[in-house]
């Protein structure tokens, strides 16, 4: 469903985006050449301002105003609130217009603005957007240009939507809505307010990536998004409304900064350090030093940072953390990258559990290949000990640049014909091999081929991939056709250099066992010096020939403290988001409609990461550990325990897991209807 071409290996633009800067004038960019004598522009710094939109009148407030007029003391009582306001919108903007010399945190600019914000909004919200009215396609509606009702139309899409089924059901509903509208008309109308709230926020709701990512991707949809009333940052809303009724909305999250969000909405002390228990109301004033800043006065509600607190978890604090330790994007890689169609590929180090440096390394590798227009296959070496996301890297790259990948077991073939099939002159040649056939299938196409566990494979295997990576050829073994791969990314995945990763980590690891810092020098030299260390061990593994062929090594490390912990949270949020879907007995499906809450989820996943965690196997000791510990040990225990019979529509029922003493895990139950419970999230 996303807009990113998979044609990008070659630009999609005449203009010549290296060497000489030669680009054309009618495309005026930062690259553009300026006449001499010309003087440079200077950019004033712009200070943060928050953002003062109107509320859209609601028919009861109308109401009132007409109600006023007949009523001398209302009609004192409502001239007299607007005056302020716009007193103190007047000195605001006053101190907007000294931008060069107000800083963006200035004492008194916040404080304005946070008294504004608390004196006339409701600051005890329960985070449930106002019911959109459920707006009709017909065919004045089809012709009509009107921005508002489009808005409506789309918000009351979102949040009707939101109930269609599974995921792919809720892409299907708002697409075919969408697909209804002129997308310029979209365009205009996806960051108007719909009931105080931008569209996005009922996207939102439905917790659903590729809707998300599409209408930001393809119609503009502002990630920078706040509300009206609250001023209250997209991401706060998606982190707390995410979490009522017992769903997870980590993915979203991830997703938001991958694209771009800002995650220094929030003040630091919510996610610096990421691994420890917040206290139930959120960090203590006296903790939260950038609380002054204009975009975060939306945290000083006791209440807001109460359910805030209640709702964050510890991976979606990690995130955030991480979000301001990754280098920023540059001007001209997000000029790359947008002329080759790649732009998605720019948030890749947002989606994964460590491996900053792997992700960014990968980025850095692709963006220049896409740079210099190469006309060959780009081979890469992924190395590492298991389970420390190779495969996930590849697949999050193959699904950001919307192509093909096929992943190949090596440890199943011995012999080229047990891989690519057997030639034209052996029987049944024409069956080929999955291998084979897809490379057939995408002759001339940009595609990822995954290799896992390559140092199982012969010296007969490497021999036959020479050509592939070196000329971008290949025969098709059931009738010696030739297939055009020079479009192809070869991903080698190895665990054939893992003492050589684990030596040098064990012998730095003051450095490369630390967290990542964007401006540690020391870092950035020692990944170099890996990868070169690599680079000698694969030649020792693989033989010169085949190692002469690979773009690049990126190394995979062994896990951080924290990471571990992250490792354990994700595997409870897919436990979580497993067991609350409804039974289906017709499915055999007999676990189900179980609401699972975690209190001292720092303290549970630090436990159990202590416990479980092998260096050598990563995330599957951790999914291991949850399965075992939690799943089958505690929540299957209590399931079973539980009288009567499983039946389809049986209510919700609430389990908190827990931890006592600091090292035994409990879970308790308790029952109710699921409205109960959401009734008492909210309140």
């Amino acid at each position: 469903m996303s807009s990113i071409s998979p044609q990008f290996i070659r630009f999609t633009t005449p203009a010549r985006l290296w060497g000489a800067c030669e680009v054309p004038t009618k495309h005026k960019g930062p690259l553009e050449t300026k006449e001499v004598g010309q003087a440079p522009k200077v950019e004033r710094p712009a200070v943060q301002t928050p953002v003062r939109s109107t509320p859209q009148r609601s028919s009861a407030n109308v109401q009132g105003t007409k109600d006023s007029d007949d009523n001398p003391k209302a009609a004192k009582k409502s001239a007299k609130s607007p005056t302020k306001r716009v007193e103190t919108d007047k000195v605001l903007e006053s101190l907007d217009s000294l931008s060069l010399t107000s800083p963006p945190n200035d004492p008194i600019r916040s404080e304005l603005a946070y008294h504004r914000l608390a004196k006339g909004n409701n600051m005890n919200w329960n985070f449930q957007l106002p019911v959109p009215h459920n707006v009709s396609f017909g065919i004045e509606f089809a012709t009509s240009n009107s921005v508002g009702l489009v808005s409506e139309y789309l918000a009351s899409t979102m949040y009707h939507g939101k109930n269609a089924g599974n995921a792919k059901q809720v892409e299907d509903r708002v697409w075919d809505q969408l697909d209804q509208l002129d997308r310029d008309l979209i365009k205009r109308a996806i960051n108007r307010p719909v009931n105080g709230f931008p569209v996005i926020f009922y996207a939102a709701m439905t917790n659903n990536v590729n809707v998300i990512r599409r209408i930001i991707v393809e119609y503009g949809a502002s990630m920078d998004a706040v509300s009206d009333e609250h001023q209250l940052p997209l991401l706060a809303f998606v982190i707390v409304n995410g979490s009522i009724g017992g769903k997870d909305s980590t993915s979203v999250l991830k997703t938001l900064l991958s694209l771009g969000a800002a995650g220094d909405v929030f003040p630091k002390s919510f996610y610096s350090p990421y691994n420890t228990t917040l206290p139930y109301n959120g960090p203590a004033e006296e903790d939260m030093t950038d609380l002054g800043d204009v975009n975060k006065q939306w945290c000083r509600s006791v209440h807001i940072r109460t359910k805030l607190a209640g709702a964050i978890n510890i991976t979606q604090r990690y995130y955030l953390q991480k979000s301001t330790t990754i280098p920023k994007i540059k001007e001209r890689e997000q000029q790359v990258a947008a002329a080759t169609g790649v732009s998605a590929l720019l948030g890749i180090p947002y989606l994964l559990i460590g491996q900053t440096d792997a992700a960014i390394s990968l980025r850095t590798t692709l963006l220049s290949h896409f740079l210099f227009e190469t006309v060959q296959p780009l081979v890469l070496v992924f190395a590492g000990p298991s389970g420390h996301g190779k495969t996930e890297l590849a697949r999050k790259l193959s699904e950001l640049l919307s192509l093909d990948m096929t992943n190949v077991d090596c440890t199943k073939f011995t012999s080229v014909t047990g891989m690519f099939g057997g030639n034209s002159a052996y029987t049944r040649s024409e069956n080929g091999s999955t291998l084979n056939n897809f490379i057939a299938d995408h002759h001339t196409k940009a595609c990822v081929v995954f290799l896992d566990e390559f140092e199982k494979t012969t010296w007969e295997i490497h021999n036959a991939l020479l050509k592939p990576f070196k000329e971008g050829i290949y025969e098709d073994r059931r009738d010696n056709d030739v297939c055009d791969t020079s479009r192809f990314i070869w991903v080698l995945a190895t665990n054939a250099l893992d003492d050589e990763i684990m030596e040098f980590c064990d012998d730095h690891a003051n450095i490369m066992l630390g967290e990542n810092d964007p401006d540690d020098t020391s870092r950035k030299f020692l990944m170099r010096e890996l990868s070169t260390w690599l680079r000698e061990g694969f030649v020792a593994e693989f033989g010169a020939p085949l190692a002469g062929r690979i773009s690049q090594f990126i190394p995979f490390l062994p896990f951080l403290d924290g990471e571990k912990a992250i490792g354990i949270e994700k595997c409870l949020l897919e436990l979580k988001n497993q067991i609350y879907d409804p039974v289906d007995l017709a499915k055999k499906r007999f676990w189900g409609d179980v609401i699972l809450k975690i209190r001292n989820s720092p303290a549970i996943c630090k436990h159990l990461a202590d416990l479980w965690y092998d260096r050598e196997t990563g995330m599957r000791s951790l999914a291991r550990a949850v399965q075992i510990d939690v799943r089958n040990n505690l929540i299957g225990t209590k399931y079973f325990e539980t009288p009567g019979k499983i039946k389809d529509g049986q209510p919700k029922v609430e389990y908190v897991l827990d931890i006592r003493g600091g090292d035994t895990l409990v879970v308790t139950e308790r029952s109710t209807n699921v409205e109960e419970v959401l009734e008492d999230e909210v309140s």
